[in-house]
């Protein structure tokens, strides 16, 4: 298992920013291509959020949140009644977060608490390099998604999970590996599909 997701890692980390070169071939180095995924850890996340719903003691919150720069991106945010802490999990479908939240729901009622992370991956019809963008921007989406976790007070930063599916799989394998490479401590989570 642990082969088969380096090789995920290994892929999507050199051909989804190659995409923009897609019209010539070009010999780019790892050196070259791990700064796209880089981003301030330190950066506040700008977290908003707006409470929707409080189902049975399991409150439903609209969130928004700072991924890089300026650029944001929305989700849900679902938090289990009760103050110890507990295991969490960032989510992320390509037909965005309504796709899990069912499944996050069953997840808090089980004590967890989770944030599914909407993806604004943009369309493929878009030039070569602003689609590039969003799918790096949908990997630092997801480990500022960890981040906004790990700050909160009923979570155990260290029982953090990623749950992902189509274009989410895809953006988390990468999220999910970049430990094994930039060695930043904040992300380390194990990679369900």
């Amino acid at each position: 298992m642990k082969t088969l997701l380096r090789s995920y890692w290994a892929v999507l980390l050199f051909a989804v920013p190659l995409t923009v070169g897609a019209t010539h071939t070009e010999t780019v180095s790892f050196d070259q291509l791990a700064p796209l995924y880089d981003y301030d850890q330190n950066a506040p996340v700008k977290l908003e959020q707006k409470e929707v719903d409080d189902h049975n003691g399991i409150r439903v919150y609209w969130v928004s949140f700072t991924v890089r720069g300026e650029n944001r991106t929305d989700g849900i945010l679902i938090v289990p009644e009760g103050g110890d802490r507990r295991a969490g999990l960032v989510w992320m479908h390509s037909g965005g977060p309504f796709f899990w939240l069912a499944d996050a729901m069953l997840m808090a009622q089980a004590g967890a608490v989770s944030l599914i992370v909407s993806p604004s991956f943009g369309s493929p019809d878009l030039p070569a390099g602003q689609y590039r963008d969003a799918m790096i921007g949908a990997v630092i989406a997801i480990r500022r998604a960890v981040d906004i976790l790990d700050s909160r007070s009923d979570v155990d930063p260290k029982r953090v999970g990623f749950v992902g599916h189509s274009f989410g799989a895809l953006m988390g394998a990468v999220a999910t590996q970049w430990t094994n490479v930039s060695k930043q401590p904040s992300l380390r989570l194990d990679y369900l599909v």
